[in-house]
């Protein structure tokens, strides 16, 4: 269990990182509100489909343990 949670730890710590430095990079670029544009709505893009995958897999549970 430790080990995992260390493992989500570290997926989460490193694209943080990369963001965080792709980010400096962009602020003294013009750039940086369109990426934040695009990040935002990929961000909220990425929810909707997670959200209704996790949907779509909860009802599949139900119909098998109903059957």
């Amino acid at each position: 269990e430790l080990g995992r949670g260390r493992l989500g730890f570290l997926f989460v710590l490193i694209p943080a990182a990369v963001a965080h430095t792709v980010l400096l990079c962009l602020c003294h670029t013009g750039l940086f509100s369109v990426i934040v544009l695009v990040a935002t709505s990929g961000t909220v893009v990425s929810l909707l489909v997670a959200g209704s995958m996790f949907r779509g897999r909860g009802r599949a549970l139900a119909k098998s343990k109903q059957g």
